[in-house]
């Protein structure tokens, strides 16, 4: 919970990675509650009252995920909704023109952008296609699988297109950057 609002306050992408990540080790604790609290004893070592307000949000997290029915797969749908935002936030970009670095990296990507999304059919947009790409790329990493030279270069690609993505959100959101979103 600590790290997810710092993540979420400054880097968008980040909290979203960090989030998903957050999703799948609770689907690897079969979304039991006991085996949850369990591991968040052992990870933080805060004080009680801190404990409990993270073991709160872990709980609030179960409740979502049984709710939304995303025992298996699938993406709390505030996440869904985050990057569907991200998405046409990266859309409002490139239509006003507002950032022409970014829209020449966009440009260098697009083909690979537009390669890993039909691959992927569960991505609705580009943002998520770069996004499963990132998060696949570093459960291989974790799990020492081979990862071909091909995909370590769109991944770092598709990064740094992303980190740029959160640089600009942050900036909109913190009222630094104009647009019409």
């Amino acid at each position: 919970m600590i790290l997810a609002k710092e993540k979420r306050n400054s880097n968008i992408v980040e909290y979203v990675l960090y989030m998903w990540q957050i999703e799948s080790i609770l689907r690897s604790y079969e979304l039991n509650e006991e085996k949850v609290m369990e591991f968040v004893s052992t990870q933080y070592k805060v004080e009680s009252e801190q404990l409990d307000e993270i073991k709160d949000w872990y709980r609030n997290l179960l409740v979502m995920m049984e709710k939304e029915q995303k025992q298996k797969e699938g993406h709390l749908q505030f996440l869904s909704n985050l990057v569907d935002d991200l998405n046409r936030f990266h859309l409002a970009i490139i239509q006003q023109a507002i950032a022409p670095g970014y829209i020449q990296l966009y440009n260098e990507l697009k083909a690979d952008i537009e390669l890993i999304k039909n691959k992927a059919n569960k991505a609705s947009n580009e943002v998520e296609a770069m996004l499963n790409a990132i998060y696949l790329y570093l459960l291989m990493k974790m799990k020492q699988e081979q990862i071909s030279d091909n995909t370590k270069a769109g991944v770092q690609g598709f990064s740094k297109l992303l980190a740029s993505l959160a640089k600009l959100f942050k900036s909109y959101e913190k009222g630094d950057l104009e647009m019409n979103y």
